[in-house]
């Protein structure tokens, strides 16, 4: 297994400073432009096996130290009760929009080993293989709430403009 990344972060000597590929497969690999051609960016997401594979597409282009977790921010919101449409150029639009402080009763608490287990078995698929280390990413609770209330027509706050998928 390649640690160096976890030999860095255990603040040990290494030899090069690690990288991984921050927008894992991304708009810049073909092979993930090819799939993204049959499959929704969110259909992917919710398959553990397509995410493990999209996944470790970096390591067909790149000699990665670390990979990183094909997920999207907005994850939660789906299993918190609150659907959300993903559109280019904006990011995770919650439907329907969120008008006012009330909205916050349609957020309904969840058990991630319940709603979110296709994320914990994407991670079991690449913890199995254990060619690399896995990054894993979540939004915190600030941007998560900027994704909500900003609405439809306002651009992503530059932070996080691009942080978000497709």
């Amino acid at each position: 297994m390649n640690d160096l990344l976890l030999r860095a972060l255990s603040r040990e000597p290494v030899e090069r400073t690690p990288v991984w590929f921050m927008r894992q497969a991304g708009r810049s690999l073909p092979a993930y432009r090819e799939l993204r051609r049959e499959r929704g960016f969110l259909e992917l997401v919710r398959d553990p096996e397509a995410a493990a594979h999209v996944t470790r597409l970096p390591l067909a282009y790149f000699d990665v130290d670390a990979l990183v977790l094909f997920m999207d921010l907005s994850t939660p919101f789906e299993a918190a009760g609150v659907e959300v449409e993903l559109r280019p150029g904006v990011g995770p639009v919650p439907l329907p929009p969120w008008g006012g402080l009330e909205d916050v009763d349609r957020l309904r608490p969840f058990d991630p080993r319940e709603r979110l287990d296709f994320v914990l078995e994407a991670i079991r698929l690449l913890a199995a293989d254990a060619e690399r280390p896995v990054i894993g990413f979540v939004g915190a609770p600030f941007t998560l709430c900027s994704y909500l209330a900003r609405g439809a027509a306002r651009q992503p706050p530059r932070a996080t403009a691009g942080l978000h998928a497709p």
